[in-house]
């Protein structure tokens, strides 16, 4: 670890401002507009369905199938970002990211037309996969048209488009299904957008060049595909153990348990061949190995995906609970989420600004203050036992949403300063830090989701003996409280608080690991710097 340490020393005092291949300033901003735009999108699609679930649930009668809709997008799109930080160090970044797009537009396209929730999911996993090629794409891009220096500003714009994307999802979603568009619109609006910016995209950005190029056909099989399918495979089993218990089947099913099982194995064999490089070389491991030598690199890890995961909770449950708590129509539920978008893209705007003009400002100030009011905010938030408390929520997620932007893209530029200047650690850094991000989303909504259908069940079940098991699904996908007498639904609406209310201890989890992660970057750093 000492030797890890001076390493980081080491790069971090030799690093000069790296030559860049920058286009005119009007050029430039085209660029970077356009890329602000796409990435917008991708977090847009994140969360836009947060608030049109029970539009679907309702029209598809698919209950069960209620979690793979957010977590498909989030599943495949944690499973393709070793594979895309692979191959935008390898071809053509232009046209790499300009297929990503492709894709990403050819899952919404489906999603709009789905004519079953088995279509939909499939075309969700579709967009996700592409959606972050896309995120992917648009770091790499900033990254080869800016200095070091330059970067947390940049950054920093893609941490405004990627909150203010993720936090407005559920207000556009919640405004299409309730218009005569209908939430098919949610999706097609991708399609629109897209059209708009793809010329920039393929007439104004110039292609880094790539060092070393090679045949494709070489290309293709120094990819470590084997580590990738391991990868995902561990991903997909992990989510559909923890979806399917206790819903479809009980958690002591064969099925159940066998996916456990698998998740358990894929996991230690995608260690050791990651280890012990089977099948690959050193170099071409599809997980960057030498960052788990970094404590550095680890805690930032870390606090990223503590970041995800506690925002993405709020984003997805403020809206459920008011749509089922008060009545509150799809888009009046995502409106109330505008406090938390705005302090949000505020926040993230001034880490990455001053940041950017101040470098010498630690960045563990702004880890140690976002961790600590994320944690702050969560935990008040589990105090709102009942559905009229709406100004406390709106305090309480406020401080979760100025908390989570002070760190939320921060360690982007961070991890690429320790990491070095050169292009292929630059990548790796990028890839790192966007697979934290993913996992906490990805691991933040799978236990949620589990703990709402699983505890919404039972609790529903014991207080409202009455009804059968369908009625129970409805209630909890929006459309069964309506039809309940008074007396019934006062007991239904208390359970769902109940349960929301654990929920929100997620986010408590998460800003607890991220302060302590704050904590340990900051003893960290003063021990480097005596």
């Amino acid at each position: 670890m000492a030797n890890s340490a001076e390493d980081e020393d080491r790069s971090l005092e030799s690093q000069e401002q790296e030559p860049t291949k920058k286009p005119g300033p009007v050029r430039f901003a085209v660029i970077i507009s356009s890329l602000i735009v796409g990435n917008f999108l991708y977090a847009l699609d994140n969360t836009i369905v947060a608030d049109i679930q029970p539009h679907i649930v309702q029209q598809f009668k698919s209950i069960d199938q209620l979690s793979w809709i957010p977590n498909a997008y989030v599943l495949t799109g944690t499973a393709f970002v070793l594979l895309w930080s692979k191959l935008y160090t390898l071809v053509s970044q232009k046209w790499l990211f300009v297929l990503t797009v492709l894709c990403f537009e050819l899952g919404s396209a489906l999603c709009g037309a789905a004519t079953s929730m088995d279509m939909l999911i499939i075309g969700r996993a579709i967009a996700g996969a592409g959606g972050t090629g896309i995120y992917f794409g648009v770091m790499a891009l900033i990254t080869s048209m800016t200095s070091l220096n330059e970067r947390p500003m940049y950054f920093a714009l893609t941490g405004w488009s990627w909150g203010a994307g993720t936090v407005l999802g559920p207000i556009i979603g919640g405004g299409f299904a309730a218009s005569s568009a209908t939430w098919r619109w949610a999706f097609y609006i991708n399609l629109v957008i897209g059209a708009v910016v793809m010329p920039a995209y393929i007439f104004l950005i110039q292609d880094p060049e790539i060092p070393h190029r090679r045949p494709y056909l070489t290309l293709f099989w120094s990819i470590d595909w084997l580590g990738w399918a391991l990868q995902s495979g561990a991903l997909t089993t992990f989510l559909m153990g923890i979806t399917l218990g206790g819903v479809s089947y009980p958690w002591d099913h064969g099925r159940v348990i066998t996916l456990f099982a698998l998740a358990f194995m894929f996991s230690c064999s995608f260690c050791i061949v990651q280890w012990l490089s089977l099948c690959t070389s050193p170099n071409n491991r599809i997980f960057p190995v030498a960052y788990l030598r970094s404590a550095r690199q680890v805690i930032l890890f870390l606090l990223t995906a503590c970041a995800s995961a506690g925002v993405f909770i709020p984003i997805y449950y403020l809206p459920l609970f008011f749509q089922l708590t008060r009545g509150d129509s799809a888009i009046m539920a995502g409106v109330r989420l505008l406090p938390l978008v705005i302090l949000l893209v505020a926040s993230c705007l001034l880490s990455g600004y001053t940041l950017s003009k101040f470098p010498r400002i630690p960045a563990s100030i702004y880890y140690l203050t976002g961790a600590a009011l994320v944690l702050i905010g969560g935990t008040l938030l589990t105090t709102v036992n009942n559905p009229s408390g709406t100004t406390r929520i709106y305090i309480y997620s406020i401080l979760i949403g100025f908390g989570t932007g002070l760190y939320q893209q921060l360690s982007f530029s961070v991890s690429q300063r320790l990491a070095g200047a050169a292009p292929d650690t630059q990548a790796q850094s990028v890839g790192f830090i966007m697979l934290a991000q993913e996992m906490g989303a990805l691991v933040a909504l799978g236990i949620s989701y589990m703990v709402l259908l699983n505890r919404s069940l039972r609790g529903l079940g014991a207080a409202l003996p009455r009804l059968g098991l369908e009625d129970i699904k409805a209630i909890i996908s929006g459309d069964g409280l309506a039809g309940l007498s008074r007396g019934d639904r006062e007991l239904a609406i208390a359970v769902i608080i109940d349960v929301i209310g654990s929920i929100y201890n997620l986010i408590i989890a998460a800003g607890g690991v991220g302060l302590l992660s704050a904590l340990s970057h900051w003893w960290l750093n003063s021990r480097r710097s005596q």
